[in-house]
């Protein structure tokens, strides 16, 4: 087994390249900064790439289920299948569902997907200035651009029209964040049932 764990993405690109040349069945684990770097690593021999920008957002909805009371055999099952689907909940514009039976006792926590339209009066405006955490309660995991993944966005990250935004909530909670994104028209999104 190789564990490449540095944080230069040419010299992870190399070892992992140069270790599945000399050794075709050495099983690799690589580390990445970036989502974007996933499909390059995979394709260059890496049987499975962690990136930090998912594992922190994975971490911040961990704490959430926690904080309403979820237990933690639960939650670790939960974690458990998300890294199994390769993040796909986390990437995906039309994310698939996941069997999420290990939090089935916490109906009222539910994901969802919200795209940005051009008309939003949300778009070029930081995520602090938006009002999405202050005013409706839901939290922005992670927002998606074209085919770039911010995880765990911070209070400067500025919001563009398209984006498309991962958030978790009550539906109450998800009901008033999905108005204040849409503003007078209806918002486009995707529950994920928690």
């Amino acid at each position: 087994m190789l564990v490449v764990a540095i944080s230069d993405p040419a010299a992870t690109r190399r070892m992992v390249r140069v270790a599945r040349g000399l050794n075709p069945r050495i099983y690799i684990i690589a580390r990445t900064r970036y989502v974007v770097e996933m499909p390059e690593l995979t394709r260059l021999g890496a049987d499975v790439v962690i990136p930090e920008e998912f594992e922190t957002s994975i971490e911040i909805f961990a704490r959430v289920l926690a904080h309403y009371g979820v237990p933690r055999g639960d939650i670790d099952r939960l974690v458990d299948e998300i890294r199994g689907s390769h993040y796909e909940v986390l990437r995906s514009d039309t994310a698939g569902r996941l069997s999420l039976d290990a939090v089935a006792g916490v109906p009222q926590m539910a994901i969802e997907r919200m795209r940005l339209s051009p008309q939003s009066t949300l778009a070029g405006k930081r995520l602090a200035a938006t009002g999405l955490r202050s005013q409706t309660g839901a939290l922005v995991l992670s927002v998606v651009r074209g085919d770039e993944e911010v995880a765990t966005p911070g209070p400067q990250f500025r919001l563009v029209a398209g984006d498309v935004l991962v958030v978790v909530g009550q539906p109450h909670q998800l009901q008033a964040a999905a108005r204040l994104v849409a503003g007078n028209s209806v918002a486009e999104s995707q529950q994920l049932n928690v």
